[in-house]
């Protein structure tokens, strides 16, 4: 998984925040989402602020936020 690019919803808290664990550690590019950014942050931070990851809060069901992830990920990785 090293180098690749995963962008997870979800990703401050539970499950999303595992998998998100899991792919950092695999040396994976992520992109972590969450609807609320201080959880999001949080999470981050929790997580070593790690080079190999980036947050973006936005509600995914909303199209602009989608597109953002995208965006972020490839000005990012």
């Amino acid at each position: 998984m090293k180098n690749k690019t995963v962008i997870i919803t979800g990703a401050s808290s539970g499950i999303g925040k595992e998998v998100a664990r899991y792919f950092i550690e695999r040396e994976s590019n992520v992109v972590m989402n969450s609807s609320n950014e201080e959880n999001l942050k949080n999470t981050y931070e929790e997580l070593g602020a790690p080079a190999n990851a980036i947050y973006y809060a936005g509600d995914i069901s909303k199209k602009e936020t989608g597109k953002k992830l995208a965006q972020v990920a490839i000005e990012k990785f």
